[in-house]
């Protein structure tokens, strides 16, 4: 389904963001240069 799969990507991506996983290479954590920082 649909939804589920973007569900689990966007809670993903969201737990991503809050941990700010130094281990994950910038350009992976961030893509987009809008982002801020």
């Amino acid at each position: 389904d649909y939804f589920f799969l973007k569900k689990i990507i966007q809670d993903f991506i969201n737990k991503d963001l809050k941990m700010g996983d130094d281990r994950v290479p910038e350009v992976l954590r961030n893509p987009f240069p809008d982002h801020g920082k």
